[in-house]
């Protein structure tokens, strides 16, 4: 079963197998405000909220960290039950539970008592959120802030590895060497036990040093070589290019990349009539000489093509492109959302493989070769 929030893999998922994944599961339930290419694959499609229809915290990072409550300025339009009443709901039915068998979406996270209200349990899980994150502050002391906004007034903060550690945390902490020698690693307890580094001595003092086992800047990392990445290969322990799999050829002559704009939110805001007079389809950039080369003038309709199919497209003309490269903005392309986003601009995450980085796990949506031929 999968149940599917505010996304639309259908679209962002390089390749074309969602399709085929989703239609293997016994039940695909999506919630969304609009009939995404994912939703129309779905067994039930769920009404999602908009902005002025949601409860829940957003976090922001400018200079400093903040945290801002976003708060429902009206109730559901359709008398849907909101996202997390939906989540909540189902992991009561499912009776989930915690590692100590508590059922989770009953018992308050940080009161620890049995609450029934949906709503209620959900704002003492956020409070529990935000005690144990960085403002220390209940959701109700939040509320009582202006805006309903937190802001760390001690603003970003640098060089965290000089930082000393403090007595109460170093009481009982195991010395892997001498107190009085640089260097030496500081743990709560030997490390034969799986010890947690807590620092390294300098200067007579025990800093907090870096969050790697040794403590350094490792540009060498041992624990690395220790380890497998996604394709079963040994993992080099030294930060080294590796060569994309996917090179051009005589056949597919030129690297296709896609990228973002402030103008669209991924695949979800192409239906915005406002966003679309800021921006109405995502044209193919292409470098004048390479155009020259392969008889396309500006405005012309191409097809794109790769050895997993072919899209039709318009050409955009400029030299803020590399003459081996096309590319255009993501996002577009759409057979459903609504009738603004359906059919306009090009899709061309279908021209690529269905592959993972396997070391990030991050979709490869770079990793593509093409040909550009006119209409």
């Amino acid at each position: 079963m999968a149940v599917i929030v505010f996304q639309n893999p259908a679209m962002s998922v390089p390749g074309n197998l969602v399709p085929k994944a989703l239609a293997k599961l016994e039940t695909v339930v999506v919630i969304d405000t609009m009939l995404s290419e994912t939703a129309m694959l779905a067994d039930y499609v769920l009404p999602g909220t908009t902005y002025l229809e949601r409860y829940d915290l957003n976090t922001h990072w400018v200079t400093w960290p903040v945290l801002a409550l976003r708060q429902p300025v009206i109730k559901p339009l359709f008398g849907q039950p909101t996202e997390y009443e939906v989540v909540a709901a189902l992991g009561r039915r499912l009776k989930l539970t915690t590692k100590d068998g508590v059922e989770f979406f009953y018992r308050g996270p940080l009161s620890g008592e049995s609450i029934e209200h949906l709503t209620q349990w959900y704002e003492d899980y956020l409070s529990n959120e935000l005690v144990h994150g960085a403002p220390k502050i209940t959701l109700k002391e939040l509320k009582t802030l202006p805006g309903a906004v937190w802001v760390d007034r001690k603003g970003t903060e640098y060089e965290k590895y000089a930082k000393e550690v403090s007595a109460p945390k170093l009481v009982g902490a195991f010395y892997d060497g001498s107190s009085m020698q640089d260097g030496t690693g500081v743990y709560d307890k030997p490390k034969d036990q799986k010890g947690k580094r807590l620092g390294t001595v300098f200067g007579g003092k025990v800093l907090k040093s870096f969050d790697t086992p040794s403590g350094k800047v490792e540009l060498f990392a041992p624990s690395l070589a220790k380890k497998n990445d996604a394709d079963g290969q040994p993992v080099n322990p030294l930060p080294v290019y590796e060569p994309r799999q996917w090179q051009p050829n005589k056949e597919f002559p030129l690297y296709l990349i896609n990228w973002k704009e402030a103008s669209h939110t991924h695949t979800r805001s192409q239906n915005n009539p406002l966003l679309l007079e800021l921006k109405s389809d995502n044209r193919l950039v292409i470098h004048p000489d390479t155009a020259q080369s392969l008889g396309i003038g500006p405005e012309d309709d191409v097809w794109v093509e790769s050895s997993q199919g072919k899209v039709k497209a318009r050409v955009q003309i400029t030299r803020r492109i590399h003459p081996e490269v096309v590319g255009a903005q993501h996002g577009f392309g759409h057979t459903a959302l609504g009738k603004n986003a359906k059919g306009r601009g090009s899709a061309f995450g279908i021209l690529n493989r269905c592959l993972s980085d396997p070391l990030s796990g991050q979709a490869v949506h770079k990793e593509i070769c093409v040909r550009v031929v006119p209409v």
